[in-house]
């Protein structure tokens, strides 16, 4: 099919496994380039895990500064992480930020270069597993 449009466009796979008897497990993988900030949501209900990547492809350390919402908006946990020039890290919501067990919300990160103080860019990837091996990757 073809689209035309003169905003930004996304283009979104996404892939799902079904087996009889346990959760669906699922995939959406899309093109991202680097952001300076995002907000996305997290789910530690019902034996869920929420997962965040996070990765720095540029050449100067940054900082993200952290802020996590509940479902109602307020602001249950604030923190930062520097990672450096090139680096990564994957993390567990709730083993990470223990105020999220049990609830769903929202994450907000922003970056910043940890030299010069200016605005910088990362990529993010999100994931929901289930106690019985289904899970959602979610790409921000």
């Amino acid at each position: 099919f073809h689209i035309k449009t003169t905003a930004p466009a996304t283009i979104v796979q996404i892939f799902r496994l079904q087996t009889a008897g346990i959760s669906d497990s699922e995939s959406a993988i899309t093109p991202r380039v680097p952001v300076r900030r995002f907000t996305g949501v997290f789910d530690n209900r019902n034996g869920l895990n929420s997962g965040l990547a996070v990765a720095n492809p540029g050449a100067s350390a940054i900082t993200l500064q952290i802020v996590l919402r509940n479902n109602l908006g307020q602001v249950i946990r604030e923190d930062s992480l520097v990672l450096p020039a090139k680096g990564n890290i994957g993390l567990f919501l709730k083993e990470r930020f223990s105020q999220t067990a049990n609830i769903n919300g929202l994450i907000e990160i922003q970056a910043t270069d940890t030299t010069t103080a200016a605005e910088a860019t990362f990529i993010a990837m999100g994931s929901r597993l289930s106690a019985t091996g289904g899970y959602t990757v979610i790409p921000y």
